[in-house]
């Protein structure tokens, strides 16, 4: 007895079945992260008010002591349809800080996480609503909770810095790397390019792990990894927000992810980014 298939009607079953599942797993999250809360929520006065559209959001990597800005990036979620788009801060960044000349990565702790996300604001010209702040402990738990992350690491990299216990050996080419060797990766400086080149593997990196992790099938972990990063985690973003942005990136990898390099050029050791050079790029991924 032969069996023929009624397209129409598995994809109406398929779809009502994915959405009670999501359901099932929205109210999941309704439950359980109001009740796992985020430890550190601060109300920061800098943060620009939202009003529909695009949703930036500052995300900072820092070392252990949460003074030390090594990652600076800017997220944008779309309002339905639309990319994921991703701009790296160079931590090299010039701009007036007190008096004279001085990089952006030393803006948490000269004035903290307002003075932080003042200066990317005004350098930028991108409006952020939100602010996140995660040390590196965090970076390594929630890519060994999502079961690691396949990227081609572009070169061999070795770099000792007993100071910050610091031991980095990688070698070149296509691997799963899990929290330790990830997080590796992202704090390496060794390049001709130095922290340009540095910032465009960070990026590709977060392409990496978007592209293979922001699917349904892992919605189920999200529960675990806000447990396990609450610890080590200083946020704008309130318990119920926290849902809005699971609902910005539930399956996007149709729409896309746009890495995105702010123009720049180099004067010495610092990396310049003047706003109105930035205003075409600010105007089509930010706004």
């Amino acid at each position: 007895m032969s069996f023929k298939l009624d397209k129409q009607k598995f994809w109406k079953f398929f779809g009502i079945f994915t959405g009670i599942l999501l359901g099932f797993v929205v109210l999941l999250l309704v439950v359980l992260i109001p009740f796992n809360g985020f430890n550190k929520t601060v109300n920061l006065e800098s943060l620009s008010a939202y009003e529909g559209g695009r949703k930036n959001v500052l995300i900072v990597g820092t070392d252990q002591s949460g003074l030390r800005a090594d990652v600076i990036l800017i997220a944008s979620f779309p309002d339905g349809k639309g990319s994921v788009n991703v701009a790296s801060i160079p931590r090299d960044t010039r701009m007036k800080l007190t008096s004279g000349s001085q990089k952006i990565n030393t803006a948490l702790a000269i004035g903290g996480e307002e003075m932080l996300v003042d200066k990317v604001k005004g350098v930028t010209g991108i409006e952020i609503h939100d602010f996140v702040k995660v040390n590196f402990k965090a970076v390594e738990e929630i890519v060994d909770k999502l079961g690691g992350v396949r990227f081609d690491v572009p070169q061999d990299m070795k770099y000792n810095d007993p100071e910050q216990d610091l031991y980095i050996d990688l070698k070149e080419g296509m691997q799963r790397l899990n929290g330790e060797n990830a997080l590796k990766l992202l704090r390496f400086r060794g390049y001709a390019m130095a922290d340009i080149e540095r910032t465009k593997v960070q990026r590709e990196f977060l392409h990496a792990a978007f592209e293979q992790k922001a699917k349904l099938r892992y919605i189920f972990k999200i529960p675990s990894v806000m447990s396990s990063v609450s610890e080590n985690m200083v946020t704008s973003v309130s318990s119920s927000d926290a849902l809005s942005y699971v609902m910005r990136i539930k399956d996007k990898s149709d729409e896309g992810f746009n890495s995105v390099e702010l123009p720049y050029y180099l004067s010495g050791s610092y990396v310049i980014i003047t706003p109105d050079g930035v205003a075409d790029t600010v105007s089509q991924y930010f706004e």
